[in-house]
């Protein structure tokens, strides 16, 4: 019995120190595909200006300049064959964000007279949007190559897509999520979540019932038709959930991308409360959807 307990104890913490070493290999594996992660925060960078843009980028900001610049050059170097706008929305910052337009050539910069928070940022910025496909993209992001031309190259192939998301990975190479479900009481799960993201099972097209919306391509005259995000859940947290069940409730499908990679930080620029925020808003997401689970076919 003592033998087998050592036996236990063994590949308990065997598993446990080769999966450290593979999430370790997985994140210089992935360094060293993109070549592209951005370590020094950029100088100076000039977007090429298209005047009917395909893809509307919406990059709400508040502080966070280094990061805010460094996504910016990851959708330069990243981007390839695709025409974009991109609107910041300056969320009344006090950083050198407020001088980003001297650094950054052809963007368009909104400033806010006061604190909007994530939501109501998003919703301005897809206010003006030009392009046929509005992406929400978090400022504290970097992009793998092609991740936002995967996006769109589904939308080609998938005719029911109405909105699609990105493969979300931490820095230290773990598997943010893979889409996300619902589950009962309105609590929510990001698939594969701290796991591997190379994994086969993570690296399948498939319909989720939603998509973060820190890398999330939504189409635009849907957002339109919809009034993007509902702001009963201003700030923030819940608000990509609803938006992807009311696109399910007019018939079309939310997809999870893996070929669209993102590297995510998380909670670098709209951090304050998270845990009251997602508590307070999980409630009035279930008190709105509840009785509508099972016509969606969303078993919870």
């Amino acid at each position: 019995m003592f033998k087998s307990l050592i036996q236990i104890l063994y590949q308990k913490f065997r598993k446990k120190f080769l999966r450290e070493l593979n999430y370790e290999l997985i994140y210089k594996s992935y360094k060293k595909y993109t070549e592209n992660l951005i370590d020094k925060t950029p100088d100076y960078i000039e977007f090429e200006k298209f005047d009917n843009p395909l893809i509307s980028i919406i990059i709400p900001v508040y502080n966070q300049y280094d990061l805010t610049m460094k996504c910016l050059q990851s959708i330069k170097n990243n981007t390839p064959d695709l025409s974009y706008e991109i609107i910041i929305i300056d969320d009344c910052s006090t950083d050198e964000t407020k001088n980003i337009e001297n650094k950054v050539k052809n963007i368009t910069v909104i400033r806010n007279e006061n604190n909007l928070g994530f939501l109501k940022n998003c919703n301005k910025g897809a206010n003006i949007a030009k392009g046929k496909y509005i992406y929400l993209l978090n400022n504290d992001t970097q992009l793998m190559p092609n991740a936002v031309n995967e996006l769109y190259n589904l939308f080609e192939q998938k005719e029911d897509a109405g909105a699609i998301g990105s493969k979300l990975v931490y820095p230290d190479g773990k598997l943010q999520g893979a889409g996300s479900i619902i589950k009962r009481k309105g609590h929510t799960h990001s698939l594969g979540h701290n796991e591997n993201p190379l994994d086969k099972q993570y690296n399948t097209v498939r319909e989720v019932h939603y998509s973060c919306g820190a890398s999330l391509m939504i189409k635009a005259d849907l957002w339109k038709e919809l009034n993007g995000f509902d702001e009963i859940f201003t700030p923030a947290y819940y608000e990509e959930t609803d938006l992807c069940l009311r696109i399910i409730e007019k018939g079309f499908k939310v997809y999870y991308q893996p070929a669209s990679e993102v590297i995510h930080y998380t909670c670098q620029t709209y951090n304050n409360n998270a845990f009251s925020l997602m508590k307070t808003n999980r409630k009035k997401f279930l008190k709105k959807w509840k009785n509508k689970f099972k016509s969606l076919n969303i078993n919870v």
